[in-house]
């Protein structure tokens, strides 16, 4: 996470060979969707080959912080996971917890992809190092406890995302209100204090640069984001009248 911002991509399709496509066009990491995709832990392992022979961290939003299903999404191969719906800080502790060995946390311990098989401890420390924990702040009340989210070790990176937090505001899908504005920008000050790294959801090239603006060092988009507009532009070229 030195230097410039990571950009990614989410996506929600199991299939390994179009996630290989999409991890050939050039992105830093690519999150697979076990949230509002049809991604289960079963299909961790392909998916993070797929990404491995083009040089792409494959990461995995899980569909929910209960342990086995955090176990086998990292047991697969996932470099990293982003925790959905993370309102307090001690959500964000048991997030840690399940993705880190100990003495970080208590992620069960056997061989698998992310220690070559060993459960020596400089295997499973290297896991630790190498294994981020996204915590995604996606309502009113992560706003309001997000100096103590931003404050639990382990946590590498708050990630808005701003969908659902427009919807805990009161003002869905209203991007440039005020009320979210002001929330992301709480947000973003409280992550560069505790010297964490910011990150969000951007559905344009817009709103990555105001992203970026903000600080982000971590920015994903989603492939519908981008194929949408892309095909409606096809269309609309060659269509007649």
């Amino acid at each position: 996470m030195e230097g410039r911002t990571a950009l990614g991509c989410f996506v929600r399709s199991p299939d390994a060979t179009f996630a290989e496509f999409v991890a050939t066009r050039g992105w830093d990491f690519l999150v697979f969707d076990g949230e509002h995709g049809s991604i289960t832990p079963g299909d961790v392992a392909d998916l993070a080959r797929a990404c491995e022979v083009r040089g792409v961290t494959p990461m995995v939003r899980v569909p929910t912080t209960e342990r086995s299903v955090v176990l086998r999404c990292l047991d697969g191969g996932a470099g990293g996971l982003h925790f959905p719906w993370v309102n307090d800080a001690d959500e964000a502790r048991r997030a840690v917890s399940y993705a880190k060995y100990g003495p970080l946390g208590t992620r069960g311990l056997a061989g698998n992809r992310s220690t070559d098989w060993s459960v020596a401890p400089q295997a499973t420390a290297n896991a630790n190092d190498n294994t981020l924990v996204v915590i995604q702040v996606e309502t009113r009340e992560a706003v309001q406890d997000i100096e103590q989210i931003c404050a639990v070790e382990g946590v590498d990176v708050v990630f808005v995302g701003p969908s659902d937090l427009s919807q805990s505001l009161g003002v869905p899908g209203d991007f440039g209100h005020p009320l979210l504005v002001g929330a992301m920008e709480e947000v973003a000050d409280a992550v560069h204090a505790a010297q964490k790294v910011f990150g969000l959801y951007a559905g344009t090239p817009q709103g990555a640069e105001r992203g970026i603006e903000l600080g982000a060092r971590y920015v994903a988009t989603g492939v519908e984001s981008l194929l949408g507009p892309a095909m409606e532009a096809f269309l609309s070229a060659v269509s007649p009248g």
